[in-house]
C-alpha cells in the first residue's frame, strides 16, 4: 500500500499543472498595493483595480495574461489606450481578446482625470484635488503614468521591459504615438527628458506603436493655421512665419463639454500646462491672435509638451505604423504625414510606414467596413508580431512604405488598395490655386456667403456640426 501511495504520488506530480510559482497570483507588488489576479474559463487572468501612480494619484488599470504558460514571465505586452471621455478597456472586448490571443500580456488605463483616475466623481477626492485633472495628453503627466504603470508590471517580472508595444484610437493613439516619439526616454513636469526606468531601476523601452486616427501636432489638429504641407520635412506649427489659426469650433465645443461633464479640469488659469479652460476662452474669441502673449503661450505648451511631432529627436522613434482617415475632419491624414516626414528626413532607414482607409472622427457613421478593418488589422498584427514579440518576417516596405484604401460609396464596400514605397511615390506633386486678387470667405451663415454657404450649412447639419 505505501508504495503504491508513493507511485501515485509521483504519477501526480508528473501530470500536474506548472507550479504555483510559475502563476501570476497578483500585479504590482512591489511598489503599491497589489491586485490580485483571477483565472477564466478560457485560463486567461484579468487583474483589475486601483493602483498608484508617480505622484500619488489613484490610476485605474486592467491587465490580462493569456493562459499559463511553461514561461509564465517576462511577456511581451501591448498598452491599449482609450480615446477622449472614455476609460480603460474591458478585458473582454475585442481589442484586448485580440492581443491575449495572439500571445501578449495586455495592459490598459484609465486615463488621468477620467472615471476611477480622478474623474468627474472624484474631483473633490483627497488624493485628486490639485493634481488628478487632465492634462489633454502631456508627457510628463498622462505619459508617464502609463511608462510608471508599466515599469511596475517590469518590477513584478510578468512584463518585458524591453517588448513593449502600445496602440489606441484618437486620444487613445495621442497616447501610442507619444510613447514611441519618447521610446525610452521619460519626461518629467519641467520639460527634462531622463531614460525611462522602472521603480526599480530597469531600463524600459517602447518597441513598436500602431497609433489610430491621431494627432502628431494637437494646435494644428484644433486650431488649423496651413502650415502643413505634405512634402515638408518641417511643418511644424509657426514654421515660414505661419500664425495662429481659427479653432475647430463645433469639435472644440463637443470635446471641452464632455470633459466638463465626464472629467476634472484644473480651474480657470491655475496650472499653465492643463488650463483647458483658458484655452478654450482664448480660441473662442476667434482672433487674430497676432501679438496676443496669451496665444504664444498657449501654442508653445501645446506643441512642446502635448505633440509627438515636437518630442526631442536625438533618439530614433519606435517603429510605428500610422493610420487616418480620409474623411476624418479632427485629426485627418496629414496628422501622420507631418510626423512621417520629420522622422523619414532624419533617420530614412527607421522603421515607419502608414496606412490609411475611411475611418476615425468620420461624419459617415459606420464608415470603416468589414473587409477594410480586416485590412489594417492584419497590418498592425504583422507589425507588432515583427517588432515586439520577434517573430514573423518585416513588413514589406517598413522603412517609408505606404498603403492606402481609398474612400467609397456606399461604405459597406472595400475600398481600393494602393500601395508605395513612400509617400512621394504614391501623392507626386501638388495643385495650386491662384488667384489675381485678394479673395475673403465668410464664414456660413452670414449675410454675405462665399464659397457655396448653403453647401456648407446643409453639410453641417447632416453632420450634426
Amino acid at each position: 500500500m505505501r508504495r503504491k501511495l508513493a507511485l501515485a504520488v509521483v504519477v501526480a506530480g508528473l501530470i500536474a499543472t506548472p507550479s504555483a510559482d510559475a502563476a501570476i497570483p497578483q500585479v504590482f507588488t512591489k511598489t503599491a498595493t497589489p491586485l490580485n489576479c483571477s483565472v477564466q474559463t478560457s485560463g486567461q487572468r484579468f487583474c483589475s483595480g486601483a493602483t498608484t501612480s508617480w505622484d500619488g494619484i489613484p490610476l485605474d488599470v486592467n491587465v490580462a495574461f493569456p493562459p499559463e504558460a511553461s514561461s509564465d514571465a517576462n511577456w511581451p505586452v501591448i498598452g491599449i489606450y482609450h480615446g477622449w471621455g472614455g476609460s480603460k478597456l474591458s478585458l473582454t472586448g475585442a481589442d484586448v481578446q485580440r492581443a491575449l490571443t495572439r500571445g501578449y500580456a495586455v495592459f490598459t488605463m484609465t486615463d488621468r482625470g477620467w472615471g476611477n483616475s480622478c474623474g468627474a466623481a472624484m474631483r473633490t477626492n483627497p488624493l485628486c484635488v490639485g493634481k488628478g485633472y487632465i492634462h489633454l495628453m502631456h508627457n510628463g503627466y498622462e505619459v508617464r503614468d502609463a511608462q510608471y504603470a508599466l515599469g511596475q508590471l517590469a518590477d513584478d517580472g510578468v512584463i518585458d521591459p524591453q517588448r513593449i508595444g502600445a496602440t489606441g484610437g484618437s486620444y487613445g493613439g495621442g497616447m501610442a504615438i507619444a510613447l514611441g516619439a519618447l521610446r525610452n526616454r521619460t519626461q518629467l513636469t519641467d520639460g527634462s527628458l531622463v531614460p525611462w526606468t522602472s521603480p526599480l531601476g530597469k531600463p524600459m523601452r517602447i518597441a513598436a506603436t500602431v497609433p489610430e486616427f491621431t494627432w502628431s501636432d494637437i494646435a494644428y489638429a484644433l486650431t488649423p493655421n496651413g502650415s502643413n504641407l505634405d512634402y515638408l520635412a518641417n511643418a511644424s506649427y509657426l514654421s515660414g512665419g505661419h500664425r495662429v489659426g481659427v479653432q475647430k469650433q463645433n469639435w472644440n465645443n463637443s470635446l471641452y463639454l464632455a470633459g466638463a461633464a465626464l472629467g476634472y479640469y484644473a480651474p480657470l488659469g491655475s496650472d499653465a500646462s492643463a488650463d483647458i479652460m483658458g484655452w478654450k476662452a482664448l480660441t473662442d474669441t476667434g482672433g487674430p491672435f497676432d501679438g496676443n502673449p496669451a496665444a504664444s503661450a498657449m501654442v508653445s505648451e501645446l506643441t512642446v509638451n502635448h505633440s509627438a511631432y515636437y518630442v526631442d529627436d536625438s533618439v530614433a522613434p519606435a517603429p510605428a505604423l500610422l493610420a487616418n482617415g480620409w474623411n476624418d475632419d479632427l485629426f485627418p491624414v496629414d496628422e501622420s504625414l507631418r510626423y512621417y516626414n520629420k522622422v523619414r528626413a532624419k533617420y530614412p532607414e527607421a522603421p515607419i510606414s502608414m496606412f490609411h482607409l475611411d475611418f476615425g472622427h468620420n461624419p459617415r457613421a459606420g464608415a470603416i467596413s468589414t473587409a477594410d478593418r480586416a485590412a489594417l488589422t492584419a497590418a498592425e498584427n504583422g507589425w507588432l508580431d515583427y517588432y515586439v514579440k520577434g517573430v514573423g518576417s518585416e513588413p514589406a516596405d517598413a522603412r517609408g512604405g505606404v498603403d492606402i484604401l481609398t474612400s467609397k460609396c456606399p461604405v459597406s464596400g472595400a475600398g481600393t488598395r494602393f500601395h508605395a514605397a513612400s509617400w512621394a511615390l504614391l501623392a507626386p506633386g501638388e495643385v495650386r490655386i491662384d488667384g489675381a486678387a485678394a479673395q475673403t470667405i465668410v464664414a456660413p451663415g452670414t449675410a454675405d456667403r462665399a464659397l457655396g454657404g448653403e453647401d456648407v450649412d446643409a453639410a453641417a447639419r447632416v453632420r450634426g456640426l
